[in-house]
């Protein structure tokens, strides 16, 4: 005869806690705060699937799919269309048209949900703002004109 252990109820209200936040986070806008904490300090993880290609030769910026599509409209197109080039099980992007400079704090955004404007030059903001409305990040080409607007 077999007898199944009962989690206690903390298991339980770990685990609804933990399917809440990832539920939010599908249907909402917070997906990287609830798997990356919004810190960022996983922004590093090395198993990545996707490889971009900056404007400045030798400089790219490694990232994983499943976060891109779920921020961006542009990734999300591409992985599943299938129009993404892919070697070597990676995703390859070429974008000769953005810095590796602006691209950083865009991937940086779609992973932790922060930017600060504040330090960031009149011409990066509108390098920013292009930048996002061609990945089709919404929440960041609004939160970018509403700063312009402000100041």
């Amino acid at each position: 005869m077999f007898i199944a252990e009962i989690p206690s109820s903390d298991w339980f209200n770990k685990k609804l806690q933990a399917s809440e936040r990832i539920r939010s986070t599908v249907f909402g806008l917070d997906l990287k705060i609830a798997i990356f904490g919004g810190t960022g300090k996983k922004f590093r993880i090395p198993n990545y699937d996707v490889i971009i290609q900056t404007s400045e030769e030798n400089k790219v910026i490694y990232a994983h799919s499943l976060v891109l599509c779920c921020q961006s409209s542009y990734f999300d197109t591409a992985f599943s269309d299938n129009w993404a080039e892919k070697e070597n099980g990676k995703f390859i992007f070429k974008k000769p048209n953005v810095s590796y400079r602006i691209l950083k704090i865009i991937i940086r955004y779609l992973y932790c949900g922060q930017i600060d404007l504040t330090i960031r030059s009149g011409l990066d903001i509108l390098k920013l703002l292009a930048a996002a409305d061609e990945f089709g990040i919404n929440t960041l080409s609004e939160y970018i004109k509403e700063f312009l607007i402000k100041i």
